[in-house]
């Protein structure tokens, strides 16, 4: 065995090799092997970011419409892997969430007759006709006239 810094050990099986040794650091610098460069390139291959869906047209049993998706699997692997497994997870379902809630909000503007967002209250006015004044001011003459609390005794 040599004593220089560029030795290579092919028995060791590791997956690295050494390339060289620093003069002023005494640690070895280690490059990735063809080996974990063809994983990666494999992974890319089996689980890519886009798969296509089939959706048949109408009239045609051998026509299809290729539409390319989001794939589920990769983008669950890249939240655990960047944020963790129960972080990535809940929020991915934050995420999809908002994008589902967005999509209605975007059809519900751009879909409808008016081109408007919509307000906050969007169904029957308040049947509520007096204010709180004025049921304070009722309260109180029913009060001073006697007619509440009653003293007859409900017959």
């Amino acid at each position: 065995m040599t004593t220089n810094g560029y030795s290579v050990n092919p028995q060791r099986g590791t997956g690295l090799h050494r390339t060289r040794m620093s003069v002023s650091n005494a640690l070895p610098v280690y490059s990735s092997s063809s080996a974990v460069k063809e994983k990666y390139a494999r992974m890319a291959k089996e689980n890519p970011w886009f798969i296509p869906f089939h959706l048949p047209l109408p009239g045609s049993r051998l026509r299809h419409l290729h539409v390319y998706v989001i794939n589920p699997r990769r983008l669950h692997a890249f939240s655990t892997t960047r944020f963790g497994r129960k972080r990535g997870t809940v929020l991915l379902c934050f995420l999809l969430t908002f994008l589902v809630l967005f999509t209605f909000a975007l059809v519900k503007r751009f879909g409808g007759a008016e081109k408007k967002w919509p307000g906050p209250f969007q169904g029957e006015p308040r049947s509520l006709i007096f204010k709180r004044e004025d049921l304070q001011r009722i309260w109180n003459w029913e009060v001073a006239s006697g007619h509440y609390p009653s003293r007859h005794r409900s017959e």
